[in-house]
């Protein structure tokens, strides 16, 4: 047995058949077909002029008999009708509701835009190429509008709209941009001073992604990439589109007081972590780890400093007691090899002490090497994870 279609009634009791399309396409063509039903009798009657222009006086008379049963409810257009309505329909609208038409793209546009934001784990000499690299793909995108909506708008007016996306989208990745340098060079210029190993990672909040921090890190330039000019608005819709430019700035105003403190806080608990471990004697231990949330990401690590003197100490101690287990055995060999009773056992002899004084040696030369590597790193103040 056949399944029947379900079917999706408007808030003005309308009905049609339900596509399978985007979000931002179903709303469009749901919107459409709603103020297809509201028309007033001058717009309706244009709407059925251009109708019988373009599909012939049968599918016209059927138009005018039908439409009635249409918004009733009684009836439900078919696909084809409905695609040929929506072709009539949107370019008798007032501009007001052709850009609310447009502005159902809005969002999926921005999502799109913002996908192109998504890059790898970095290391922090890669932070510009990755926000250029992102920036690009922004300007490359383009927004993915139905036929009937392309229909009603001109090249200009689709590049006005595509414009005014990429470039709040585009502002938007530069002031992340200026916030994650602000928070990279606070870090540094901190933790540099830090005596101790540091392992840090910064999770960005936008684009997503984690930057590694270690080696010798050098400051980030002042921009990654140039910013367009702000749009130009000489087209229909403008107002409209200052509005969408005008509450883009707002949010942004928003976001950096929200960023500004933020880094104010980053700047207060970075000093704090400072001055904690210098207060801490060298002759003890720390092993601590930490988030900071700063204007452009969040802070994550751990601080590890040794008591060097005491390491130097067990060092001294282990190859101490390695050369002198060595010397033991050396000694005993050279006494068997001195006497003819135990010269037979020599060669058994020699083999039973070479694992334990290799083992020892190996024992020893393990603290000299988390020495030497402990202060490789606390030189260089960044270690690798």
């Amino acid at each position: 047995m056949g399944r029947r279609r379900r079917s999706r009634r408007d808030p003005s009791g309308h009905r049609w058949k339900e596509t399978h399309a985007t979000n931002a396409s179903q709303r469009a063509r749901s919107y459409v077909l709603h103020e297809f039903f509201e028309l007033d009798e001058f717009a309706l009657r244009r709407v059925i002029d251009l109708y019988g222009r373009e599909h012939g006086s049968g599918p016209r008379k059927y138009f005018e008999s039908t439409f009635q049963k249409w918004r009733s409810g009684e009836v439900q257009p078919r696909s084809e009708t409905q695609d040929r309505i929506l072709h009539c329909v949107p370019r008798f609208l007032s501009e007001e509701k052709q850009f609310e038409i447009l502005s159902f793209y809005i969002p999926e546009y921005m999502n799109k835009l913002r996908a192109a934001f998504k890059v790898r784990n970095l290391v922090i000499e890669g932070v510009p190429k990755a926000f250029a690299d992102a920036a690009e793909k922004c300007r490359r995108a383009e927004p993915g509008l139905d036929w009937f909506v392309r229909g009603v708008f001109s090249d200009e007016e689709i590049a006005a709209f595509a414009n005014v996306a990429r470039y709040t989208a585009l502002d938007r990745l530069h002031r992340s941009y200026t916030a994650v340098r602000d928070d990279l060079s606070t870090a540094m210029s901190h933790l540099r001073a830090v005596d101790a190993k540091v392992t840090v990672r910064y999770r960005l909040d936008e684009p997503k992604c984690v930057i590694e921090l270690y080696g010798s890190l050098s400051d980030l330039p002042s921009t990654a990439f140039e910013m367009p000019p702000v749009p130009d608005l000489i087209v229909r819709h403008r107002r409209q589109y200052e509005q969408q430019l005008l509450d883009h700035y707002c949010d942004m105003l928003v976001q950096q007081g929200a960023r500004q403190a933020r880094h104010a806080v980053a700047q207060l608990d970075l000093s704090i972590l400072q001055t904690a471990i210098a207060s801490v004697s060298r002759s003890e231990s720390i092993e601590s780890s930490f988030q900071i949330s700063g204007a452009g990401g969040r802070f994550e690590g751990t601080v590890c400093r040794k008591n060097v003197s005491g390491l130097k100490a067990q060092r001294f101690i282990r190859m101490s007691l390695a050369g002198l287990f060595t010397f033991g055995c050396v000694a005993g060999i050279a006494a068997a090899y001195t006497s003819k009773d135990l010269r037979g056992l020599l060669p058994c002899g020699i083999w039973m002490v070479l694992a334990p004084v290799s083992a020892l040696w190996s024992w020893s030369f393990d603290k000299h090497r988390e020495v030497r590597e402990y202060e490789r790193e606390r030189s260089t103040r960044f270690a690798k994870d």
